[in-house]
Parts: C-alpha cells; sequence; structure tokens
C-alpha cells in the first residue's frame, strides 16, 4: 500500500501504485491512468546505504560565522605571539590570505575556518537559529493537466 499522488491525473493514490513508462519518462500512477504507458516490473533492490533526504518537518541546526571574526582570530594569535607568516606556516595557508581575513576582506572558507579554529582554539561559528523545514503540497500541475494523453491501442 503506498500513498502518494498519480502523476498523471493528480488524485491520491490509495493501494497499489504503478510504474509505468510512456516514451522515455518513468512515471508513478494510479491503477486508472496505468493503461496509458508499458507497466514496468519492479525492480529488484540490492540492500544499499540510503541518505536521508530533507522532508516534512525535519529540524537542522544552522551555524554561521560569527560578524566579529577577523578581531578573534588576530586577538588570539596575538595571544600566542605569533606573527601572521608563523601562523600561515603552521596551518599552511598562505600570509596573504591570513591577512585579508584578519582585515575582515575576506570570510575564511571551511576548511581554512577549521584549521584556524583547531590551532587557534578559537569558535568562529555560532548557531542562529533551529529551522524547521516543511514541505507545503499546494495544488500542482500533472501531467494530465498539460498534456492530451492518447488512449493506447
Amino acid at each position: 500500500m503506498v500513498d502518494g499522488n498519480c502523476e498523471i491525473c493528480g488524485t491520491e493514490i490509495k493501494g497499489k501504485l504503478h510504474r509505468i513508462r510512456i516514451e522515455r519518462s518513468e512515471l508513478s500512477v494510479c491503477n486508472d491512468c496505468a493503461r496509458y504507458g508499458d507497466v514496468l516490473k519492479p525492480k529488484v533492490e540490492m540492500k544499499k546505504a540510503r541518505v536521508k533526504v530533507p522532508g516534512r518537518g525535519n529540524v537542522y541546526d544552522v551555524d554561521e560565522i560569527v560578524s566579529n571574526y577577523s578581531q578573534v582570530i588576530r586577538k588570539a594569535r596575538q595571544l600566542r605571539n605569533l606573527t601572521i607568516e608563523e601562523l600561515a606556516a603552521n596551518i599552511k595557508e598562505r600570509a596573504s590570505l591570513i591577512k585579508r581575513i584578519e582585515r575582515g576582506k575576506i570570510i575564511p572558507e571551511e576548511s581554512v575556518r577549521k584549521k584556524l579554529e583547531r590551532f587557534l582554539s578559537i569558535k568562529l561559528t555560532e548557531p542562529i537559529e533551529k529551522i524547521e523545514l516543511t514541505h507545503s503540497t499546494p495544488k500542482t500541475l500533472t501531467l494530465g493537466d498539460v498534456a492530451a494523453i492518447k488512449r493506447k491501442r
């Protein structure tokens, strides 16, 4: 039993979902619309790792770089009595990059930010808030709304 909407007529599918091919497109359709294409045999799936895709009601923590990142880096470097060149050598980056970051001209990329945080024992990000991703399902167009479907002979 599968719940979802038919990709041709848009009605809610209650019961068996059919996978069909029309031209080169594969669609998930209801029992009534299955006659418009060639019904595909179910694929035998092997066990594999699954990646969780953001969906209805998932909550994610979002971090943002602190606004005074340049002063935090400069202060931590100076507390350790390091020159910009010494800091750059220790984290294997160019001194010109560190200078531009300390002047606030550029925001460090994630890899550089992590190196700076690790080496200087500082935190350059802060959580801004929890964002809840929701999935609304307004009336959307289906294939049946925009295409004239010829009956299969």
